[in-house]
Order: structure tokens, then C-alpha cells, then sequence
């Protein structure tokens, strides 16, 4: 692979958000399910949600509706399904940021963020929350006590909860706990998988919008194993750092989740934050054993400049791995961005969606430049029109 010196990477990635202000908000994910109808959760007084009908959720704002010590649902449009093949998966990913008065807290596994299966759940009303909206003013409801799913927790590598988490919901909860509790009135609920790896993220904030905070991305993938059970996997990672948080973890338990209807998200309080902005939810569904590429100059490497072709092609159609189809179903989109990521570090002909990456393919070029899709929609977005801030 070539090598890719800090000012190659900062080239890189000043041409890459000045293309994706131009391009990204209009292509993203033809497969990929956009996540738009969402409830919060928080007890008494309630949190406020911006962007209701968008994928671009804003909990909280700056003038006394906090979105500390609450959690969000994202019920999706269609139930995604985990398929019986080995290698099938779902993948959730997305982007935050934050924004607070006086500056979030650096809290560990106080954020976190989960793909749930509903299992027989209904939905919680768009209208039935606080003042007839989605925002409920409980730290849960009956309709969030008894999903089941996995989660993943922000390790920042001090303090409480420092290691961040890794966890499987098992087990009811008492009506009206909180969606990602651990233990309770019945025992455990959601037992950890194994602990994360990688590198420490610390979580920082914009102060009254300024727009100095860090940008972060996460993803959560469950692929299904040779044992038919689960396999759990992600990162998490800011623009503050070269490096961040993998999660690697296996599902040992029977039976394990097979169908997701929501994915859910933790502010804890130990954040002691106002406003969550959140971009691009999506969870998408992808199928074993495709032949996915993303050398796209066909130069038997996968870096930097493959993410750029992909960016001049993003939104074509009928077109060849030339243009950025990364996975061969002749058009450019966030699909091909996905498969870009997996593989950014690798010099393979072909690889196939049921391969596993190894964590080295997640350090510093990989990690850094996976980011830059959605960074520079999510920094246009917050300064322009996502945060509330005080006058």
C-alpha cells in the first residue's frame, strides 16, 4: 500500500470536504434504510428532538431542555433482517456531535448506541409523548422494556465506566427502566460480550455552536457466524484523534436476534450535556458472499484516492467499478462508501462481504479518512441550521 504522510492526509481531506458539501446531501444509501422516525426518552421534564422525518435527529437544546440523561429510539421503516447465511449482515452507522454551555463531560460508556429487535414491542406513538409529541417524559415505557439487541459503549480511558462496553439485552426490564440498562429488579439484562479495544476516544463539544467540538462516527455491525449466532463488531472515532474505539466481540448465547426493528442511542448523565446532533442514521442490510472492490484506479491498493473517485462518481448510475461501485449493483452510493471503509488498508483484488477485517485495518489512515464522509455535511449542518444556541 502506499504511504501516507500527514500532509498527503490533510490534502486529502481538505479536497474531500469540499466535495462533500457539494455532493453528499443528496446520494446517500439507495440500500441503505435512512432511520427518520424517533422518540425520546427522559424522566421528567422531557427532552426536545429537532429533524423529526430527517436522518439527522438534534436532542436537546441550550435554553433548559437538556438532552442529558435521556435515550433515543429510531424505529426503521421496514424490520431489518439478519439472514441464515454465513457472513450475512446489518450495519448501523451514523455521526454525532455535541453542544453545551459550558462544555460536555468526558464520561466513559456513557454513550452508547444499539441495534434493538422490538420482540413483539409495539411502537411507541409519534403523538402520545409530552405535549402530544415524540418526547416522553419517563425514563422508558412498557413498549422499550422488553427488546432485545446488542449495544456498544464509548471507551474513554478514565474515570467510571472507562472501558466502555460491549453488551447483548437478554431480559425484561421493569416497566419504565431505561432501554439500556445493564442490570435490574430481574436480575442482569444485558450481560457483557467482551471488552473494547483500539484506542481511547475522548468526547468533546462546541461551546454556545462555536463549531470547535469534534466530530464522531460510529458503526455497529452483527454478522451471522458458522454457529449461526452473532457476531458483534464497530468503531467509534472523532476528528480529535487518529484512532478510536473497536469493538470485537462474539454472541455465545441461543437464541440470538434475528430480525431489528430500532436502534437506540444513550446520553448518559454522566455526559451532563444539552444537545446531541446527530447525522446520516442508516442501517443497512447486505447479504453474504457479493464480490465487493473498492481499488477503484485498479492500482492494487485501497486508499485515499479511492475515496475521492468514489466521491466524483457519488449518485451515478449504470456505471463500473471505475466510477466508485464498489459493489457491483451499477450505481454510487453510500453502499460503496461502506465497502470502501472495510477496506481501506487492504490491498485485495476482490474481497468478500463475508470476510472479517482485521483490527490493523482500522489505524491511523483507515480510521481517519473513513470519517470524511460525514464530516464536513455534519460540520455545515451544525453550524448552519442543527444547534440552539444561547443569546
Amino acid at each position: 500500500m502506499k504511504s501516507i504522510t500527514m500532509n498527503s492526509l490533510e490534502a486529502t481531506l481538505r479536497v474531500a470536504m469540499i466535495a462533500a458539501l457539494t455532493s453528499l446531501s443528496f446520494a446517500f444509501a439507495a440500500h441503505a434504510a435512512p432511520v427518520t422516525d424517533f422518540r425520546t426518552y427522559r424522566a421528567s421534564p422531557a427532552t426536545t428532538l429537532a429533524g423529526q422525518g430527517t436522518d439527522d435527529p438534534v436532542v436537546g437544546d441550550l435554553v433548559g431542555n437538556t438532552a442529558d440523561s435521556s435515550f433515543v429510539i429510531g424505529y426503521l421503516p421496514t424490520p431489518a433482517v439478519l439472514g441464515a447465511n454465513v457472513g450475512d449482515k446489518i450495519t448501523l452507522t451514523f455521526g454525532v456531535s455535541f453542544n453545551d454551555t459550558a462544555g460536555i463531560v468526558n464520561g466513559g460508556d456513557n454513550f452508547r448506541f444499539a441495534l434493538f429487535d422490538l420482540n413483539g414491542e409495539a411502537q411507541d406513538s409519534a403523538t402520545g409523548g409530552f405535549g402530544g409529541g415524540p418526547n416522553y417524559d419517563t425514563a422508558g415505557t412498557g413498549n422499550t422494556d422488553d427488546f432485545r439487541g446488542y449495544w456498544l459503549g464509548v471507551r474513554n480511558g478514565s474515570g467510571t465506566g472507562s472501558g466502555g462496553s460491549i453488551r447483548e439485552r437478554i431480559a425484561t426490564l421493569v416497566s419504565g427502566q431505561n432501554a439500556f440498562a445493564a442490570t435490574g429488579t430481574n436480575g442482569p439484562t444485558a450481560p457483557s460480550l467482551g471488552a473494547v479495544g483500539g484506542d481511547p476516544v475522548t468526547l468533546t463539544s462546541d461551546l454556545n455552536g462555536d463549531g470547535n467540538g469534534a466530530d464522531y462516527s460510529g458503526v455497529l455491525t452483527l454478522t451471522r457466524n458458522a454457529s449461526n449466532l452473532v457476531d458483534v463488531s464497530g468503531s467509534f472515532i472523532g476528528t480529535n484523534g487518529l484512532t478510536g474505539n473497536v469493538f470485537m466481540a462474539s454472541d455465545t448465547t441461543v437464541p440470538s436476534p434475528s430480525t431489528y426493528g430500532a436502534i437506540g442511542f444513550l446520553i448518559g448523565n454522566a455526559l451532563d450535556v444539552e444537545q446531541v446532533i446527530f447525522q446520516n442514521i442508516d442501517v443497512a442490510v447486505i447479504p453474504a458472499g457479493a464480490t465487493q472492490d473498492a481499488d477503484f484506479d485498479g492500482d492494487s491498493d485501497i486508499d485515499g484516492e479511492d475515496f475521492l473517485i468514489w466521491q466524483r462518481g457519488l449518485g451515478g448510475t449504470n456505471v463500473t467499478n471505475a466510477n466508485g461501485n464498489a459493489d457491483g449493483d451499477g450505481d454510487v452510493d453510500g453502499d460503496d462508501l461502506a465497502v470502501w471503509k472495510t477496506q481501506f488498508g487492504t490491498i485485495p483484488a476482490a474481497v468478500s462481504v463475508g470476510a472479517v477485517p482485521e483490527p490493523g485495518a482500522l489505524t491511523l489512515g483507515g480510521m481517519t479518512l473513513a470519517t470524511l464522509a460525514g464530516v464536513a455535511r455534519r460540520r455545515c449542518a451544525r453550524l448552519s441550521r442543527g444547534v440552539t444556541a444561547r443569546r
